[in-house]
């Protein structure tokens, strides 16, 4: 259960830093991208999917993401840009 509050946590932040993204991006240029440094790391593949989606959605409204993590693949479906450090 527990496991399940902290994905259900990091689904609600998501959502929260997205849509804080998209109202300040229209007073600064849409250039304030919001940055996910593994944020999804415990998520199951289910939620980890309805992520994907929101992202997709913010991508779409013209948002900017950066999105660090240490397993690529599972966000290559994304067709962003992959830069490899």
């Amino acid at each position: 259960m527990a496991r399940f509050l902290h994905t259900a946590d990091w689904q609600v932040a998501t959502a929260f830093r997205l849509a804080t993204a998209e109202i300040l991006a229209a007073e600064f240029g849409r250039t304030l991208p919001p940055v996910f440094d593994d944020s999804f790391v415990n998520s199951d593949p289910q939620r980890v999917d309805g992520l994907m989606r929101t992202l997709d959605l913010a991508q779409r409204r013209g948002l900017q993401i950066i999105l660090m993590t240490c397993d690529p693949e599972g966000y290559r479906g994304l067709g962003a840009k992959e830069v490899l450090l």
